[in-house]
């Protein structure tokens, strides 16, 4: 029956007047994925990922206005970064996605304090996984680690995907709202 949720690839039941058969490439597919999420725990544990922030600027002043936070996967035992196309979907899949966002969330509140003491007061924009907004304990989680490292609310910023606010309850908008309302930009 497990295999069965797998064969579309989703890892969700679809029965819906559809049938699909399991074949090795799949076999393969999953054990891949298997893999990449098992690497994905290590990692966390041996601090192999990085922040990079690129800017964003206005287009009609040509300032500076924030930058986003984009998370990189670099294992040691690879040559090169896993693009993030490939570990984010696993990492969703496999329930890692949130304590990989716990990760950036301190790892983006170290750096805004860091650049915030060098007088540069920039905010910092995290994507945010529809499955960490589901976890009750985000909300408090990102006050807490704002507060923790002496931030505002404006100092973070959380960029959310249609797909989540459009998928989302309405004690996550409710949530939200309460965030937006402390300053927190809601992207």
């Amino acid at each position: 029956m497990v295999r069965a949720f797998w064969v579309d690839g989703s890892g969700e039941p679809d029965f819906a007047n559809r049938y699909h058969f399991f074949t090795k490439t799949l076999s393969q597919r999953l054990r891949q994925q298997r893999n990449i999420a098992a690497r994905l725990r290590e990692s966390l544990k041996k601090d192999e990922f990085e922040l990079l922030f690129q800017p964003q600027i206005d287009v009609k002043t040509g300032k500076f206005t924030s930058c986003e936070a984009l998370l990189r996967w670099r294992p040691l035992d690879e040559e090169s970064a896993v693009p993030p196309n490939i570990f984010i979907p696993i990492a969703e899949r496999s329930e890692l996605i949130a304590d990989i966002g716990r990760w950036v969330l301190e790892k983006t509140c170290q750096q805004s304090k860091k650049w915030k003491q060098k007088g540069i007061g920039v905010r910092i924009d995290i994507n945010v996984s529809g499955k960490e907004l589901e976890k009750s304990s985000f909300f408090e989680r990102l006050t807490a680690c704002r507060s923790h490292y002496g931030l505002s609310p404006e100092d973070i910023g959380l960029e959310l995907t249609e797909n989540v606010l459009i998928k989302s309850d309405n004690a996550i908008l409710e949530n939200l709202r309460a965030q937006r309302d402390l300053g927190v930009k809601n992207l």
